[in-house]
């Protein structure tokens, strides 16, 4: 992925990049990493439920 941003966070805050209205997940729950060569790395950030 070309640009600046690269790294998009999840959960139910509205700050979020990706935000989630749901209560089984965190308010800063995961993020989303391009790696680039079209691979993506999900990273949990110590979430309540983990990441699937």
């Amino acid at each position: 992925m070309s640009g600046p941003r690269h790294k998009f966070s999840i959960g139910r805050e509205r700050s979020c990049a990706i935000p989630v209205a749901d209560d089984s997940v965190s308010a800063m729950h995961a993020e989303l990493t391009f790696l680039g060569d079209g691979k993506l790395l999900l990273t949990d950030c110590n979430s309540t439920n983990g990441t699937r």
